[in-house]
């Protein structure tokens, strides 16, 4: 039988030392929690890696482990809600000369960083990540209480981004490995699947009182279960119940390697139906 595991990565602050400030937030841990019940729901094996325990390599192992047990027809779910950053592209791909960061407890995982994580996953293993973060549109790439379907959270709107000069001192001072990792090989991403970003790489996604407002959004359009729609229609209702509760961010929606026929039938499917 096929097998869904899901791994749901949530950060309430990050490591001082490395950022010069904790640079709290309200919801992320409930985020990743919410995903977990989510995910169990539709029958994943699911984990939770949260806050100081979610560092590089703690989430990069679990990504890893996932790959090594994974087969055609599985499935991976991850999860991300927390910081996202930027720091310069020490490999001179991006046009903004910008990578975009998933700012984990210790240090920042850079969009080249995940997609090679992602490359590890067998040809035929189906993959969708959710990134409730701060310029999160690519971030995948290598080369973003009560649940009424009408309520949306009037909690803090505070941005998850951290500021440019705590990701570039982060970056410095960890600025060996990040060379380092440049000068692996590039791998392309063999499994199938999708993105879907809290917002576009030059956007903030906004934190919550309850839930972030990405996260809020998709757990009102899922609805328990309710939602029938395939990946396209996800998206769709997401970005329509940001834009009705008065969010500036646009959700964005791209293949994690190249847009061909598995793609499209991947786009076609229920989300999380094996």
């Amino acid at each position: 039988m096929p097998t869904m595991k899901s791994l749901h990565v949530g950060l309430n602050a990050v490591d001082p030392k490395s950022y010069g400030a904790p640079y709290e937030l309200l919801a992320c841990e409930a985020d990743a929690a919410d995903m977990r019940a989510l995910a169990e729901a539709r029958g994943a094996e699911a984990a939770v890696i949260l806050t100081a325990d979610a560092t590089c390599d703690a989430v990069l192992q679990a990504m890893q482990d996932a790959a090594d047990e994974l087969v055609a027809g599985d499935m991976f779910f991850i999860t991300y809600s927390g910081h996202g950053g930027q720091v310069p592209d020490v490999d001179g791909e991006e046009p903004d000369f910008l990578d975009e960061t998933w700012c984990l407890f210790d240090s920042q995982l850079r969009d080249d960083d995940i997609n090679a994580a992602l490359a590890s996953f067998t040809e035929g293993v189906q993959i969708l990540v959710l990134s409730d973060s701060c310029h999160s549109g690519t971030v995948s790439r290598g080369i973003a209480m009560s649940r009424d379907a009408n309520l949306v959270d009037s909690g803090p709107a505070k941005s998850k981004r951290l500021p440019l000069t705590s990701t570039v001192r982060e970056f410095e001072s960890h600025e060996g490995r990040y060379h380092g990792r440049a000068t692996a090989p590039k791998s392309a991403v063999r499994a199938t699947g999708a993105l879907i970003s809290g917002c576009l790489d030059d956007q903030e996604s906004k934190d919550g009182a309850v839930n972030g407002a990405f996260t809020g959004a998709l757990l009102r359009v899922w609805d328990d279960g309710a939602f029938s729609g395939d990946h396209s229609q996800l998206h769709q209702a997401i970005k329509q119940n940001l834009r009705e509760g008065g969010f500036e961010q646009e959700p964005n929606l791209r293949t994690l390697s190249v847009e061909d026929d598995a793609y499209r039938a991947f786009l076609a499917l229920r989300p999380l139906t094996l």
